[in-house]
């Protein structure tokens, strides 16, 4: 009795079409932006005079400027931990400059080298004047 109970679910397998898959290419297109500067005319501007939206506009010019200066100043003071960190390794006793510098040389450009990093944290906050 159990052969004939498989039987009929054999057939019910056997009835249902194999599902094929086929491979399908994808293609994938990079995405282009252009950027492109616009001028802006102000029109048509309630509640500012002329010379308030000169005032205004020159007031965001000199902040434009004073960030240009704050990120170039942070760059400079990055360059600058970033030799010093270079430098501290590569002329340590382990380092690739152990055989071009002295024991004393040595001593006296890595207190060089903390005299500047003491001076860059220290004056870490300041900005660029």
């Amino acid at each position: 009795t159990a052969d004939k109970e498989e039987a009929p679910e054999k057939k019910k397998q056997k009835a249902e079409p194999e599902k094929k898959y086929e491979w399908v290419e994808v293609k994938k297109t990079k995405k282009r932006t252009k950027k492109t500067d616009l001028k802006v005319t102000a029109t048509g501007r309630p509640g500012l005079s002329a010379e308030m939206l000169q005032k205004l506009m020159d007031a965001e010019s000199a902040m434009q400027t004073e960030m240009r200066d704050i990120i170039e100043t942070d760059e400079k003071k990055n360059d600058l931990e970033a030799y010093i960190f270079n430098m501290r390794d590569k002329c340590s006793e382990s380092g690739i400059y152990k055989d071009f510098i002295s024991a004393p040389e040595r001593e006296t450009f890595t207190s060089d080298l903390t005299k500047a990093e003491d001076w860059l944290y220290d004056t870490f906050d300041a900005t660029k004047t």
